[in-house]
């Protein structure tokens, strides 16, 4: 795979990036009270808008399972297009509007920073983060797949028996390094079911982690998710041909 570092790509088929790191459960975050406005307080200037959600969790047991609901809070920019979801557990950057590691990695060192001034997080127990491409550039047949992703990938799509009636293909495959994980969802999906336009797009869902309890450091933390982005850089570099690659990064 590749070495190089990431570079910023004219015509990125980025939708978003996520980062998350869970903790143990915090109750003062359960619930909407001072704890929880002092660090919206703390990030108002970039999230000021704020709103309650339910996170549904599924616990598997003797007889069926069953479904809990617990409160998140939302805080999101003006336009709608990076938020921070907090819960009793865990913490989450979102975006749909990346524009470099540098600039993302700032942000959640802020949003970590305003949450580690109102409450002590003893240990982290899990860390992620996840980027989701969609490759799209109008094609209209499984068969043009070749000329964009790398033949690895690709499976039976390219096949002539079945390639032009192919409505879906996901696989998933995970690799272990260093104690941490790299899952990597891939695939055609046709959106006809969702929106009724018969243009597919090719899912490339890369997801690092570590989900070893450790001693919560900030330093500690961002350097990871650092070594995650290079690596989910590194994966999506080798999922594209050279030539499509070439066309994303644009006139240099």
């Amino acid at each position: 795979m590749s070495t190089m570092p990431p570079e910023r790509l004219q015509n990125s088929p980025l939708r978003s990036v996520l980062a998350q790191i869970r903790f143990s459960h915090e109750p003062r975050l359960y619930n909407e009270g001072p704890i929880l406005a002092q660090i919206h307080d703390c990030m108002r200037d970039r999230f000021p808008r704020m709103s309650q959600e339910s996170q549904v969790t599924i616990a598997l047991g003797p007889g069926a399972a069953q479904q809990q609901a617990s409160p998140a809070w939302r805080m999101a920019n003006r336009d709608r297009t990076a938020s921070v979801l907090l819960t009793s557990e865990s913490v989450s950057l979102e975006t749909t509007a990346y524009t470099a590691w540098d600039d993302f990695s700032a942000e959640l060192r802020n949003v970590l920073a305003c949450l580690s001034t109102a409450i002590d997080i003893p240990l982290r127990e899990r860390v992620g983060l996840r980027y989701i491409n969609e490759v799209r550039d109008d094609v209209h047949s499984a068969l043009d797949w070749q000329a964009r992703i790398n033949p690895a990938l690709l499976g039976i799509i390219p096949a002539p028996q079945v390639g032009p009636r192919l409505m879906h293909s996901l696989t998933e495959a995970r690799f272990r390094s260093d104690g941490s994980v790299t899952a990597l969802r891939y695939g055609a999906v046709h959106e006809a079911a969702v929106s009724g336009l018969n243009v597919p797009f090719f899912l490339l869902d890369i997801d690092c982690y570590d989900d070893q309890p450790v001693d919560f450091d900030l330093a500690a933390t961002l350097a990871l998710l650092s070594d995650f982005n290079l690596r989910v850089w590194s994966l999506f570099r080798w999922s594209l041909t050279d030539a499509y690659y070439a066309r994303l990064r644009g006139p240099q």
